[in-house]
């Protein structure tokens, strides 16, 4: 709402003020509790890195902030991999802010991000961060080292890289596995 809006336009001044770029990509560990008010971590830049199987599912995230008082509309897309700029083996979810019962906001829903054969649209509100969610499940990539980069980019501004290596293992995940356990990842 209107009062909420006036609370994160000051925080992108205040983000603003102390030196942080318009728009920045930075890292958390994949599982950390978000903060919804405080300084965006520009001492860590982003990066994705992943290990798996073909056939397997895996995740990895990184943050966008908005330190301006206009929201932002961003494209994202892959380069340097196998799939082109939206590969098949690769989701992109734009993680909202939701309430919960306790009043505690959380970044916790996984919608998955508009796709379009150029990549995934992202929207960025004023003095909020938006974390981005990547599930990948690759099928059929050739076991190695695959190095690229998710490309931030926003009309008329330069374009944020953030660092993606997916690394697969010359092993397959079986398509039933025997056992199922239970877990967060």
């Amino acid at each position: 709402n209107d009062t909420h809006a006036r609370v994160f336009s000051a925080q992108a001044k205040l983000w603003s003020a102390t030196g942080s770029a318009p728009l920045s990509a930075w890292q958390s560990p994949l599982w950390a509790m978000m903060q919804l008010i405080g300084l965006p971590d520009a001492a860590t830049p982003a990066q994705v890195s992943v290990w798996m199987m073909n056939n397997e599912y895996r995740a990895g995230a990184f943050n966008l902030s908005n330190a301006t008082q206009s929201p932002m509309d961003l494209t994202l897309r892959v380069e340097g991999m196998t799939g082109g700029p939206a590969p098949a083996w690769l989701t992109v979810h734009e993680a909202p802010w939701t309430d919960t019962k306790t009043l505690v906001p959380v970044v916790a829903a996984l919608p998955e991000a508009a796709r379009s054969d150029d990549g995934y649209r992202i929207r960025v509100e004023p003095g909020l961060t938006r974390q981005v969610w990547l599930t990948f499940h690759p099928v059929d990539l050739p076991p190695a080292e695959h190095r690229g980069a998710i490309v931030v980019a926003q009309a008329g501004q330069e374009a944020l890289r953030v660092p993606l290596a997916l690394n697969v293992y010359p092993l397959r995940f079986p398509d039933q596995p025997r056992l199922h356990c239970g877990g967060w990842d």
